[in-house]
């Protein structure tokens, strides 16, 4: 394997770890945020009830990602500009799957700091 490749490799894997992680983070706390925010009732902010709805879907991204990555890495002359799409693309995903979970447990908080003034 060139040094371009393996470049690349590197680059797409730290990227797609980064997916899996937010990914386990979010199968990870999604059942404690669940009964946290029940008592809020119709007080859940959209970002979490989304959240609550499709963060199962989540596991798609990496799955998805990784086909990209591993077409990438596969190819002898891997164009630059595709590289950079999918090194993008991929790192915006991670980067949007982790604030958008930010974002679902944090959003109720300030829902409820908010109404006890």
């Amino acid at each position: 394997m060139n040094r371009e490749r393996l470049a690349s490799a590197t680059f797409l894997g730290a990227a797609l770890l980064w997916q899996l992680y937010a990914v386990w983070l979010a199968f990870r706390n999604a059942p404690i945020l669940r009964p946290l925010v029940a008592g809020l009732g119709p007080r859940i902010p959209p970002v979490t009830q989304n959240f609550l709805a499709v963060y199962k879907l989540w596991a798609l991204v990496p799955l998805l990602f990784a086909a990209l990555s591993y077409d990438v890495a596969r190819r002898e002359k891997a164009r630059l500009g595709h590289f950079a799409a999918v090194l993008i693309a991929s790192v915006v995903a991670a980067l949007f799957l982790h604030a958008w979970l930010n974002e679902a447990w944090f959003r109720p908080l300030v829902v409820v700091l908010g109404s006890a003034q």
